[in-house]
């Protein structure tokens, strides 16, 4: 369990500071195919993992005009290639689970080839660690995991998906990946 104290993670800028240098931004709550081939998932629901975010992760700049972060504008991307889709999660803050589930209702509930990104496992306890590394392992072939994960849950997705593990760090290269199919 992390200790910390709450602490804002957002942009350090104001909207209208980064529209007068250029920035143009896209609130999109509804799934979307934005290429052929490539989904937005548009807003995460929570569908089988029910919490979303952590404790001492906060909206807003200053501790006392705080709100805790549900990450309602979190998503995920489904890329169809020959061997199924392949998933990008950034961090998986409205569960990893939920995630996968996502991007295949956005891509039309096609197999899942492989999941990339971070399951914010860190602080998790191990029957969620447990119950996350089995289901997933229900919806996709092969995982790549890094960032977030966290050490417990790496050791526990590496112990069901076997060979089909990935530590996922910098510099890392997916060497027999399939093409893409649009």
């Amino acid at each position: 369990m992390r200790t910390e104290v709450p602490r804002a993670i957002g942009v350090p800028f104001e909207r209208r500071f980064l529209e007068a240098r250029g920035a143009r931004f896209i609130q999109e709550t509804d799934s979307r195919e934005i290429l052929p081939g490539f989904w937005l998932t548009g807003e995460i629901p929570l569908r089988e993992e029910t919490a979303a975010g952590e404790t001492g992760l906060m909206l807003g700049a200053a501790r006392d005009h705080a709100a805790a972060d549900h990450f309602t504008d979190e998503h995920a991307l489904a890329v169809r290639t020959e061997r199924g889709l392949a998933v990008l999660v950034g961090c998986s803050h409205r569960g990893l689970v939920n995630s996968i589930l996502a991007a295949k209702a956005a891509a039309g509930d096609g197999a899942v080839d492989i999941v990339f990104g971070g399951a914010h496992l860190r602080s998790a306890g191990n029957e969620h660690i447990d119950w996350a590394a089995r289901r997933a392992h229900e919806l996709a072939i092969q995982v790549a995991l890094g960032h977030c994960t966290g050490k417990n849950a790496e050791a526990q997705f590496s112990q069901i998906f076997v060979d089909r593990f990935h530590r996922l760090r910098s510099g890392w290269r997916w060497q027999d990946g399939p093409t893409i199919r649009a």
